[in-house]
């Protein structure tokens, strides 16, 4: 369904509430629940992907005798970490989910589960989804897994690894993408008092947790992209994060480096990031921007150089396609359906050209940062017309009541 989003200027308030970290949430949801940990997390992630997995990592440690179907709809995270926590849990189970999610690439994670002993088999065509496990047959401590197309995969097995019952050695194999996730695991891990060490490509974790007595969940910084994007473009003097931290042990903090060189400063005090204007100090031309470990910003970043009109060449994007949407060609069609110029290479994707046409409904499919990202365009057209509004829920489901504050509405 589509729906006109528009822009009026107004004088914002100066806090901005993002969700905490679903990234780090979900990470901490599987270590609650395999640690049977009872002390509540602050902070916890009010995404759409976040609820899914705490619900389903409630049902499947409840011992059950009969097959439990388990309804991932279209989160990645939750369907890769359920799908190491089923294996590694005696039971029956069967993983499901979207079209989409059944045909985003598991191959890895698969491969690797099978060959320390867990029993998958996919119902789907060409090995995708639905998938029957047969959980509790890992039978294996030495463990390895591709980091080519997703982190998530080395991950999945990071939070499973304490609960096997002895030393687990993982070797990682491939080039990295996304490999601050990885540390977050990590990091995760050792708030749960796992104890690790890793020797070059091989991390070795010990049997056992320590629960801690309080956990505390960083505001979002992927989400926060949206809003540095939206204060650059909108010239703000100043605006507040509650809960969003520097130093952070999320990757995305990156944007602090970033848009400082394009007039924000952050900084961290009384709990939260201040934003501030400064002088614009970057302004090379073409930019090059390499995003292997920063995937999940490239949509935001995407759409403010288009309409800063600025050149920019892109690294790193090659993970893109196994998102929610197929994100390099998603926006490629918006920066095309605007005038401008988005060009595909070889590693490279090419941004040129300015905004010189209004497009019409742009075509989120169903991709929660294609709709934020795109609703920015509103404050260049006025009025912009997008698919899929509430596919927000996935990540931010206050979104459109966060970013009315800066005068982007939904609202008719």
């Amino acid at each position: 369904m589509a729906k006109l989003v528009h822009f009026q200027p107004r004088v914002p308030e100066e806090e901005i509430f993002l969700p905490g970290s679903k990234s780090e949430s979900n990470r901490l949801l599987v270590l609650r629940a395999l640690s049977a940990y009872e002390n509540s997390i602050d902070g916890l992630s009010t995404a759409r992907d976040s609820r899914v997995l705490a619900s389903l990592l409630d049902t499947v440690v409840q011992p059950a005798r009969e097959t439990i179907e388990l309804d991932c709809l279209d989160g990645g995270a939750p369907l890769r970490f359920m799908m190491a926590v089923c294996s590694l849990l005696p039971g029956s189970y069967l993983l499901k989910g979207s079209a989409r999610l059944m045909q985003r690439p598991q191959e890895d994670l698969i491969n690797s589960l099978r060959s320390a002993g867990a029993q998958i088999k996919s119902l789907g065509e060409n090995g995708n989804g639905p998938w029957e496990i047969q959980g509790g047959r890992i039978n294996t401590p030495d463990w390895e897994v591709s980091t080519e197309i997703s982190s998530q995969y080395a991950s999945a097995l990071l939070l499973i690894a304490p609960f096997f019952g002895r030393e687990v050695s993982i070797k990682l194999k491939g080039r990295g993408v996304s490999m601050p996730y990885l540390k977050m695991t990590l990091h995760s891990l050792t708030c749960f008092g796992v104890s690790y060490c890793q020797h070059g490509d091989r991390i070795i974790i010990q049997a056992g947790t320590k629960p801690p007595k309080k956990v505390t969940v960083e505001a979002d910084w992927s989400s926060a992209a949206f809003f540095y994007a939206a204060a650059s473009l909108l010239d703000l003097e100043t605006l507040v994060f509650p809960g969003l931290a520097l130093p952070s042990i999320q990757g995305d903090s990156f944007l602090e480096t970033l848009f400082r060189y394009e007039g924000l400063e952050s900084e961290y005090r009384d709990g939260g990031i201040r934003l501030r204007k400064i002088p614009v100090s970057w302004q090379k031309n073409p930019l090059s921007l390499n995003l292997a470990k920063y995937p999940d910003l490239a949509p935001a970043l995407v759409v403010y150089y288009l309409m800063k009109g600025r050149e920019v060449d892109f690294y790193g994007l090659e993970s893109l396609s196994g998102k929610e949407s197929v994100r390099d060609e998603v926006l490629g069609e918006m920066v095309q359906a605007c005038g401008a110029y988005w060009e595909k290479g070889e590693g490279v994707w090419k941004l040129r050209g300015k905004i010189s046409k209004q497009p019409s409904c742009l075509k989120t499919h169903y991709d929660h940062r294609m709709v934020m990202a795109f609703s920015l365009l509103a404050i260049h057209f006025g009025t912009i017309e997008l698919e899929e509004i509430l596919s927000v829920e996935k990540s931010f489901p206050g979104y459109w009541d966060e970013i009315e504050n800066l005068g982007i509405t939904s609202r008719d």
